[in-house]
């Protein structure tokens, strides 16, 4: 559809069509997890320090003042990352 303002990521219809939302971000190269677990491994560490960690870190994310830190920015800053990654074909290192 070519209609001026049109955008799949705008598109309700797109979304409920696809297997993922654009939220839910799957490692690009496996071998990156498998070094994350080298880490876990090399310092005591188990996926259950990582959990906590992000719980923690998400929880002072969603109590701090920030604006661009809100949940509905946080949402469209991947919203916008996803439309670059379908119309460009680029990749992208969310750290």
């Amino acid at each position: 559809m070519n209609q001026e303002g049109y955008s799949t990521i705008t598109d309700p219809f797109h979304w409920r069509n696809m297997s993922r939302r654009p939220t839910d971000l799957a490692p690009f190269d496996e071998e990156l997890v498998t070094i994350q677990d080298e880490f876990r491994r090399h310092f005591g560490w188990d996926v259950a320090d990582d959990s906590s960690s992000a719980s923690e870190l998400i929880s002072r994310v969603e109590q701090s003042g920030v604006e661009s830190w809100k949940r509905h920015n946080r949402a469209a800053t991947i919203a916008n990352i996803q439309r670059r990654l379908v119309l460009r074909n680029q990749r992208v290192a969310i750290l």
